[in-house]
């Protein structure tokens, strides 16, 4: 980010446009990086903004490392409610599918780390063994931001060479 920033400073005539610029850019990072709006909810105009932002990469990297091959017990037991399904006039049926739901309840949901990333696009459902992978590992992650950075330095030194915004 402070890449970025420096980015920024050296392409824009005065330090109020580098402020605008940045502060604009930061939060459509933030916007279209695929956790406040996932990259299936977003617009098909605007996927290409998903996949080139860097902040995207870092927070996949933090996620899908920290996820991955990971359980997670997620507690249900506040949900069952404060009375006995045989006071109620359900039927058999009514009250066998209640006692379900209850013992359900209680025994909470175990959800894998990737079932999470495949939420947010950042992992695969491989339908021949039925199971959620993330393919999308750190390094590539890592990788991907390495990239970003190279890139952003390289026209960093670009921008210090060739623009020139005081007058002679």
């Amino acid at each position: 980010v402070m890449s970025m920033g420096q980015l920024y400073a050296l392409v824009t005539p005065n330090e109020e446009t580098a402020t605008g610029l940045a502060g604009l850019s930061v939060i459509l990072s933030v916007c279209l990086m695929g956790f406040l709006i996932t990259s299936s909810a977003m617009p098909e105009g605007w996927l290409w903004a998903y996949w080139a932002n860097m902040f995207r990469y870092i927070l996949q990297g933090l996620v899908t490392n920290e996820l991955a091959g990971q359980d997670y017990f997620l507690d249900l037991s506040a949900l069952v409610p404060d009375f006995d399904p045989k006071d109620l006039d359900l039927g058999f049926i009514g009250k066998m599918i209640l006692r379900k739901i209850i013992e359900f309840l209680e025994r909470g949901l175990q959800l894998p780390g990737e079932v999470i990333l495949y939420y947010f696009g950042w992992a695969v459902f491989d339908e021949e063994n039925l199971e959620f992978s993330a393919p999308y590992k750190w390094h590539y992650s890592v990788t991907a931001v390495a990239v970003f950075l190279v890139g952003i330095e390289a026209i960093k030194l670009l921008a210090v060479n060739f623009i020139v915004w005081t007058k002679r």
